[in-house]
């Protein structure tokens, strides 16, 4: 049986694109790829971020460990990476959709694509991870009333922020592709 699903596009007009069953391919919204971009990028910068600072938990005393000019690099690290991956998954979808039949306008149409579900799948997503992040600011609240070491404090809301977004972003992608 067939369903319609109604498309907004960045123009603003609506748009009818039919799906036919669950089994067939329905386009990656604009959201979607946004969200895997930024999972990708999240999870390679922390990786190396991290990767970075064991290696030097091993070798350094924790109060001579350098740790805030590399966590800014990892922040503009990932802001810029998931921008690329962005443009370069965005254009990718273009030229599927032109190497598909789509004239050129038509696939860069599709592939600015954002539908019914965005709403509700941003609101579910961000729920979890605001308890992500609530219990990461509690833990650098208590490091912060312990006088814990400013290293432990800034690592520890990092990696909180991290795993927020982790927990965002795969959840975004789970409702894209398994649903509600």
């Amino acid at each position: 049986m067939s369903e319609i699903l109604y498309i907004e596009s960045g123009a603003m007009t609506d748009r009818e694109i039919h799906l036919s069953t669950d089994d067939d391919h329905v386009p990656m919204t604009t959201n979607e790829r946004a969200a895997w971009a930024y999972l990708t990028s999240v999870v390679l910068t922390t990786a190396g971020y991290l990767a970075l600072m064991i290696g030097r938990l091993l070798h350094e005393p924790v109060a001579e460990i350098s740790w805030v000019w590399p966590l800014v690099w990892t922040l503009v690290a990932s802001v810029t990476g998931t921008i690329a991956l962005t443009i370069v998954l965005t254009v990718a979808a273009i030229i599927a959709g032109a190497r598909g039949g789509a004239g050129l306008r038509d696939a860069a149409a599709v592939a600015d694509v954002t539908d019914v579900r965005d709403k509700e799948i941003d609101r579910r997503s961000g729920r979890g991870a605001a308890v992500v992040f609530g219990t990461g600011a509690g833990i650098g609240l208590i490091l912060t009333m312990i006088d814990a070491d400013r290293f432990w404090i800034g690592n520890a809301l990092f990696v909180a922020c991290a795993l927020g977004a982790v927990w965002e972003t795969t959840t975004k992608i789970r409702l894209y592709r398994r649903g509600f």
